[in-house]
């Protein structure tokens, strides 16, 4: 084992290390993002878990086939889809908009449930997902994925945005045959219809649906926020910005050195790149809080709210007025029992 500068040391061929991510090299490839995806899905094994994370657009409830119903405000459903390589499944995480919103809390919460669920014991992790600033590309998500490593969850973690321009992902093909199927519906009632219409979707069984609510969505930033910090300048006090960072890597990464394109151990740090390109020097990152007096526990963790959070008065009279017109009896008193603003 060699030191070297910029927060890492050289792992040599005899480690197990060197050989488990000999063939696990992040490939560079100027023609799409589509392609560095197929490019991963294939690395995928039972070591390699790969998953891309996209949103689709909200599905609303309800959803009936008439003409005033497209005039009338609904409720609407978040629905975030984990596409994982390795069981070639499609999760799906829908949750309305008492219980949650689209920030990392929601996020991280829907993919650590995947995480337990599925129990994956895998060494190295990829992750994809788009490049908006609000849901994935933040500090608080890259403390949830430093976190990940800390715990020994994965020992590396190559976490990558789709470059403008080649936004398309496996999640939007998977979002479009979800798309398809609802139109063969007339009347979709209730969120947990929905999960139906999108386990339907694929003949294979491939699709899973789970509704979230505010018992299964945590404090996220919060907790982490005890042993990590904002960071918009790399160690040596420089200025990085998130827009143009496409690239996070945790634990284990590539560096060109002499060279020859090196593998090396960085625990304490995070290495960050405009492309991704292994060559590309990469600037290095330290998430963590200067002075940390104490370790995060999960007694720490607590969930994001108590409460639903109340609809505005016209979103609770238009679903309730098409519940009356269009709905069953069961549907109509579950919307008729949702919590609403009070008028002052």
């Amino acid at each position: 084992m060699c030191s070297t500068a910029e927060g890492g040391h050289y792992v040599t061929e005899d480690e197990p290390l060197a050989l488990q991510y000999k063939c696990v090299v992040v490939s560079w490839k100027q023609t799409s993002c589509l392609s560095e995806l197929k490019m991963d899905n294939f690395c995928s094994t039972n070591d390699v878990a790969v998953f891309h994370l996209d949103f689709s657009k909200s599905l609303p409830c309800p959803k009936v086939s008439t003409q005033d119903w497209h005039f009338r405000s609904k409720l609407h459903l978040r629905c975030l889809g984990v596409d994982v390589a390795k069981t070639r499944t499609f999760h799906c995480f829908l949750w309305d908009e008492m219980n949650g919103g689209k920030g990392p809390n929601e996020i991280i919460s829907a993919f650590q449930s995947l995480l337990v669920q599925q129990n994956i014991t895998s060494r190295h992790a990829i992750l994809s997902s788009d490049n908006h600033p609000g849901e994935c590309l933040n500090n608080k998500f890259m403390w949830y994925l430093q976190s990940l490593n800390d715990q020994g969850t994965f020992q590396r973690i190559d976490y990558k945005t789709l470059l403008e321009g080649h936004s398309y992902s496996f999640a939007d093909r998977h979002f479009g045959l979800i798309e398809k199927n609802s139109r063969k519906h007339d009347v979709i009632e209730l969120p947990t219809d929905w999960l139906n219409v999108i386990e339907q979707s694929s003949f294979a069984g491939h699709y899973k649906a789970k509704l979230l609510t505010i018992d299964d969505i945590y404090d996220y930033s919060s907790y982490l926020k005890n042993e990590f910090t904002y960071r918009y300048k790399d160690v040596n006090g420089i200025k990085f910005s998130f827009d143009e960072a496409h690239y996070f890597n945790f634990g284990i990464g590539e560096r060109l050195i002499d060279g020859t394109v090196k593998t090396f151990s960085h625990p304490e740090t995070a290495w960050v790149r405009k492309t991704l390109d292994p060559k590309e020097t990469p600037i290095v990152v330290s998430f963590r809080k200067i002075k940390q007096m104490t370790r995060i526990t999960d007694c720490h963790l607590h969930t994001l709210s108590r409460e639903l959070k109340p609809l505005p008065g016209k979103v609770f009279q238009d679903v309730n007025e098409l519940a009356i017109k269009y709905l069953s009896p069961r549907a109509q008193e579950w919307y008729q029992a949702l919590p609403k603003v009070t008028e002052s």
